[in-house]
């Protein structure tokens, strides 16, 4: 359950940085062994990909964003069969992030916000500070709206 103080897992209740912190830390072990056959509870996860590209096959596609993609095993099996196609990763954790970035993936660094500033990365993505971009930018009358032309370049749309 999520509220505006917190999450509750079980009996404990966190507030929303603390499980963020959790989770970045949980993550953070399991990055290393989560594509080896010693990945404890993450195995669970692997039994699901061919449910989920099954999923995935039955409406055409031409990008793919995998929020949470941890060391990217879905968009690896996805590019393996469809390597025509662009694939995102997202994810929380820096560790699974390298993993993925061993994979030659491309990463975006964008802030949920209308400037850009440097100081509201998180530390592990310190190392992306200068090409990280605002995701907000105010359109001719002066509307909020996403930068999209930003995320086409970095996948090489334009």
């Amino acid at each position: 359950m999520q509220g505006e103080k917190g999450t509750v897992i079980g009996e404990k209740s966190m507030k929303n940085e603390e499980y963020k912190k959790l989770s970045i830390k949980e993550f953070t072990k399991a990055a290393g062994r989560y594509e080896s056959n010693h990945a404890g509870i993450y195995e669970m996860c692997k039994k699901d990909y061919p449910d989920i590209l099954e999923e995935l096959e039955k409406e055409p596609f031409r990008d793919l964003l995998d929020a949470g993609c941890g060391p990217a095993p879905m968009i690896s099996l996805l590019a393996e069969k469809y390597p025509d196609r662009h694939y995102t990763g997202l994810d929380l954790t820096p560790a699974m992030i390298e993993q993925a970035k061993k994979k030659n993936r491309t990463i975006i660094v964008i802030y949920n916000s209308l400037r850009k500033e440097k100081s509201w990365l998180p530390w592990y993505l310190d190392d992306y500070e200068d090409v990280a971009q605002p995701f907000w930018v105010k359109d001719a009358y002066g509307n909020k709206v996403g930068n999209y032309t930003f995320i086409k370049q970095e996948l090489g749309y334009e």
